[in-house]
């Protein structure tokens, strides 16, 4: 068999990575499942033809793609009888992950022959670690198994939710000796898109990817803390809104939470996880400072992974103290402080009506404020105006343009983060801004 065709049907990795590796093309994750289907499906083609010739080729596995884009797979397989009792554990033994795909059914016939193994186990004794033989036996069984599986589209389950979650590391919750301080800072990052794709040679702009967005997020988190130092800065309380589009996509189709379809970096729950993860880290940074406060604000991008985020941010500190996270479902949220009155909004539904909308839904807190502003994302861009006697800010984005920002006009903006320094009487005293770190 040629040695080209053999390396693409012994491929491993993502179908982007395996795109890269045999074509040279860096593709959304999405475009790339769909090439990379036809490159395998024309390499199995080839190999089936050359074997048709030589007769030396034989296929482990016999794959039919059916119209409602299933698949059926007959294969021969060793299992435990563990493993052969659910089909999501067979799914995994035949490369199928369950986050992705779904049985539509499974036929398991039972061979005639079977492997015993012995198992090694090891064990420690007083930190040493030490390695025992036990007769520990382990038997394999033959099976065939006849599976049809399915894509999964738009729907998110909560076993899937939970398999995202297991891949997250709980982090070593400490907790620190706080100094009293006399300021308020307050870190919106909004319209942060983890998980968009944006391919210079598409864009004319930056490129934006996972590792680019990562090492983007912990630079600006980073450089707004070094700031805070670097002004001798009292802090006594953070606020940590989290949503906003954190999230570039919100489904396992890659689309919006209404089904737009988007272009994106990789799978759901990489995203997923990723997020999470930088979540985590950005709040260990702040907590080091002051107690932080985190706050769910609803976006259009992410509404359901971002309140997913905040949830298992809510149990992931629930026995510390010093983080406390408000997973309330409302689209508005609030905080007060001092004289201070700062109200959140992805600022996409309401239009003129929110300059009326906190004297109605937190009255009390707006009687006791003498400084008022609301605090919007969505539009990636600065602005700023003043409608009777509340301040309406659109906050940054460091997020890079993808295509569709390119093709409709939608570039320019400066990318940065603000955060802002709150005086308790004097109300907003600085403006701390973060110029996107543009040389990653």
């Amino acid at each position: 068999m040629n040695d080209f065709i053999r390396a693409v049907l012994d491929a491993e990795g993502s179908p982007q990575e395996k795109m890269m590796k045999f074509f040279g093309k860096l593709l959304a994750y999405d475009n790339a499942k769909k090439y990379w289907r036809g490159a395998t499906m024309l390499a199995t083609s080839i190999a089936a033809q050359e074997a048709g010739r030589q007769g030396t080729y034989k296929s482990e596995e016999e794959i039919t793609f059916n119209k409602d884009s299933s698949r059926t797979i007959k294969r021969d397989i060793e299992m435990t009888e563990e493993e052969a009792s659910s089909p999501e554990s067979i799914m995994k033994k035949l490369g199928f992950n369950p986050l992705l795909w779904q049985a539509v059914s499974c036929k398991i016939t039972k061979g005639s022959w079977d492997v015993t193994l012995k198992l090694d186990k090891t064990e420690t004794a007083d930190g040493v670690v030490t390695k025992t033989t036990f007769p520990s036996i382990s038997t394999n069984y033959k099976y065939s198994i006849v599976l049809t599986v399915k894509p999964i589209t738009t729907k998110l389950t909560d076993k899937m939710l939970e398999y995202a979650f297991l891949d997250i590391e709980i982090p070593d919750v400490q907790e620190y000796s706080y100094t009293k301080g006399g300021s308020l800072l307050e870190l919106p990052i909004m319209d942060f898109h983890v998980g968009k794709l944006s391919i210079p040679e598409e864009t004319g702009s930056f490129e934006y990817n996972m590792e680019v967005a990562e090492t983007l997020f912990k630079k600006t988190v980073l450089d707004i803390l070094s700031k805070v130092d670097k002004y001798e800065l009292s802090i006594e309380r953070i606020i940590f809104p989290v949503g906003q589009d954190f999230f570039h996509i919100d489904t396992p189709k890659g689309t919006t939470s209404s089904g737009t379809p988007l272009e994106y970096a990789s799978n759901w729950q990489t995203i997923f996880s990723k997020g999470v993860e930088l979540l985590v880290w950005a709040i260990e940074q702040l907590r080091a400072v002051a107690p932080v406060e985190v706050m769910y604000v609803p976006g259009n991008h992410d509404e359901m992974l971002s309140y997913c985020a905040a949830v298992g941010l809510y149990h992931t500190y629930s026995a510390t103290d010093s983080v406390t996270v408000d997973i309330s479902q409302t689209t508005r949220k609030y905080f007060s402080y001092g004289n201070n009155l700062v109200g959140y909004s992805h600022g996409r539904e309401e239009g003129r009506r929110i300059a009326g909308l906190m004297q109605i839904e937190v009255p009390e807190l707006w009687g006791e404020s003498k400084y008022r502003e609301w605090h919007l994302g969505d539009l990636h861009q600065e602005g700023t105006k003043e409608e009777n006697g509340i301040i309406i800010r659109r906050i940054s984005s460091i997020t890079a343009a993808d295509s569709w920002h390119a093709k409709k006009g939608y570039v320019g903006a400066v990318r940065k983060a603000s955060a802002y320094v709150w005086d308790k009487n004097n109300g907003l005293e600085l403006i701390i801004n973060s110029n996107a770190i543009l040389d990653i």
